[in-house]
């Protein structure tokens, strides 16, 4: 309905003007472009004073850092699969994951069951929900590395935010992803679990 009374779209990927068109929401006359997304690296106003999420007052490890509301495509579930194998390798870290727990369409149930065969994991996983920003000022500022295993975004602002602290990404270039992606950076190719921890590590 929206659609019908529009002139024209503006889109933030070609992933999702194919997905409008493949819908069937840009017929007739309606015009549609990308515009990519920017970063507002040079915030207005005060920017927000970096402060320690209270869940993680306590740990002194490295941690890896996956962020993003726990929806099934964010793929926190291989993630967590991904801890495993780095543990495997003898890494003693913790993996962080921020974001809130969506109603439907969660991976909550994956994430469960690989906590259930790998039981010693419990002890390197810290679950924290929803942060402020300036909680995620410092996470972005203070993670070892950002891990985005997404296997769909619109556009997918968090490896650039992480780049934009100084903090390594591995992070999937589907969907959206490798349109902006230069491609030589390194990303995730096959959905192992051992190697995407040998890139992590």
């Amino acid at each position: 309905f929206v659609m019908r009374g529009v002139d024209g779209v503006a889109f933030n990927s070609e992933f999702v003007q194919r997905d409008a068109q493949r819908e069937g929401l840009l017929q007739g006359a309606i015009a549609s472009a990308v515009t990519y997304n920017g970063l507002d690296h040079q915030q207005i106003g005060t920017p927000p004073v970096a402060r320690q999420p209270k869940q993680l007052a306590q740990v002194e490890d490295p941690f890896i850092l996956v962020f993003g509301v726990a929806y099934f495509h964010k793929a926190r579930h291989f993630a967590v699969q991904v801890l495993a194998a780095l543990r495997d390798e003898g890494w003693n870290g913790k993996l962080v994951l921020v974001g809130a727990m969506p109603e439907n369409g969660s991976s909550y149930s994956e994430e469960a069951r690989v906590l259930l065969s790998n039981k010693d994991l419990r002890n390197n996983l810290v679950s924290i929900g929803e942060v402020t920003e300036d909680e995620k000022d410092w996470l972005l500022a203070n993670a070892a590395l950002v891990l985005n295993p997404s296997v769909a975004e619109g556009f997918g602002l968090m490896p650039f935010e992480a780049a934009l602290h100084g903090t390594p990404v591995v992070s999937s270039r589907l969907a959206s992803l490798h349109e902006v992606l230069p491609s030589e950076i390194s990303s995730i190719e096959s959905f192992s679990p051992t190697d995407v921890a040998h890139q992590c590590l």
